[in-house]
């Protein structure tokens, strides 16, 4: 299965856990990049190229951040399957998960939430979202 991680990140805490996923799968990666001005996101691979989309983002008022929700939106005909790993000090991913399924009209593979707090330290497990491949 051909893997795309793909992580908006503000303070590095979801791109270090990005980077976990990134090594132990050995995939390609992508940043998602946002304009706050134009609100416009961009992002340089293809996800049509990729089986499975593993969307990497912090969570945002207990909804996934607008610059995520935005690239799904533009991407979702082009996205065959997902996962999705959020990270926050507090609850959210099933808001999350449901804000995803309504945006591109299917559920994930997998999913997994990581406290923010433990991530410095190396202290979490992004296996539950390698073993969905």
């Amino acid at each position: 299965m051909k893997n795309l991680v793909v992580y908006y990140s503000k303070t590095g805490h979801t791109r270090n856990a990005a980077e976990k996923v990134i090594a132990s799968l050995n995939c390609d990666k992508d940043e998602i990049t946002y304009d706050a001005a134009s609100k416009a996101v961009t992002a340089s691979r293809n996800p049509a190229n990729y089986d499975r989309v593993i969307v990497c983002c912090p969570i945002h008022a207990f909804n996934l951040p607008q610059p995520v929700a935005l690239y799904l939106t533009i991407n979702k005909d082009k996205i065959k399957s997902y996962s999705l790993l959020v990270t926050c000090r507090l609850g959210g991913l099933k808001s999350c998960v449901a804000n995803a399924t309504r945006i591109l009209g299917k559920k994930p593979l997998a999913s997994l939430k990581i406290n923010a707090n433990a991530i410095p330290a190396g202290k979490y497990d992004v296996r539950p979202i390698i073993q969905s491949s």
